[in-house]
């Protein structure tokens, strides 16, 4: 049983319903939990956020203001490739949503163990993000932080999208990418429009960050090599090309996969992919091509 001073209020007032088993991981946003939902006969996810730990009242504000903008998401959209919300509440200073368990592991364990993915596994994964942020951007939704560790690949191969606390949607020109002066998104997968600011981002902003992920599960590294944020932020802005390394990192890589990849992180929105609807037809070419070279294995 999961023991915690700041949540036991929070268990007591959901223990009726959920049997709360373990913690999954830590972030900004606060605690997840593994638990069961006794009604429903299923593992839960239960994603908490707790204001009396944060101090300043104007950073609780925003904190609460991204976890409904989450739930909010989440509810209104419904795909095979994004996790599924199925409560959202509060209780006194806690809040909470409950959501689908995906049993497997984000994608950002796979780069830190350097585990060898191959590219046809790669390939697929980056399709199935495609075809999620495809129907995001039908809603006129913008991820903002698209990146490995927002990703969860199941044990089945299936990859679900994680993670709406800083997404926008552009139809309402609400193109504001920071909030109290901090970048609002993962520098290392920020488009440079992104960095900069601009009033033109779009969804190309989150290709970029998709081709950034791809190129990171393929190399374990990233193309930067700066040590200090602005150092990193100033390259990414910068004319230097973001993937001319990926084939020396990867030598085997098939090039039409390097060239996806490329394509993706055009310094330059109007470069890349137009949509990710292309973007996902192409991943899907090259995944059909080689499938009878390679099978894909899953981990």
């Amino acid at each position: 049983m999961v023991s915690s001073r700041t949540h036991n209020l929070l268990f007591e007032h959901l223990q009726d319903r959920y049997t709360f088993q373990s913690e999954l991981g830590r972030g900004n946003m606060g605690v997840v939990y593994l638990a069961y939902d006794d009604r429903m006969g299923r593992e839960v996810a239960i994603k908490t956020l707790d204001t009396l730990a944060l101090k300043d009242p104007s950073v609780a504000s925003e904190m609460v203001e991204r976890f409904r903008r989450e739930a909010k998401t989440l509810a209104r959209i419904s795909h095979p490739h994004l996790v599924t919300l199925f409560e959202i509440g509060s209780h006194q200073s806690q809040h909470y949503m409950v959501m689908e368990y995906v049993k497997g592991s984000p994608l950002s364990r796979f780069v830190a163990a350097r585990q060898k993915l191959s590219s046809t596994l790669v390939a697929s994964i980056g399709k199935q993000m495609c075809d999620a942020l495809e129907r995001i951007h039908q809603e006129q939704i913008i991820h903002r932080d698209i990146k490995p560790a927002n990703m969860i690949l199941s044990e089945k191969g299936v990859v679900k999208l994680t993670d709406f606390g800083v997404a926008r949607c552009h139809r309402n020109n609400d193109t504001r990418l920071t909030q109290a002066g901090a970048l609002m998104g993962t520098l290392l997968y920020c488009a440079p429009e992104q960095i900069q600011n601009a009033s033109t981002v779009d969804a190309r902003a989150d290709i970029y960050a998709l081709g950034m992920s791809l190129y990171e599960l393929l190399s374990h590294q990233s193309p930067y090599r700066g040590r200090h944020i602005a150092q990193v932020a100033l390259e990414i802005t910068s004319d230097q090309p973001t993937s001319g390394t990926l084939k020396t990192h990867v030598p085997d890589l098939p090039d039409s996969l390097v060239h996806i990849i490329e394509k993706a992180l055009a310094k330059n929105p109007e470069d890349r992919f137009p949509d990710a609807r292309s973007m996902g037809e192409v991943l899907d070419l090259f995944i059909q091509r080689h499938l009878t070279q390679k099978k894909i294995h899953f981990c």
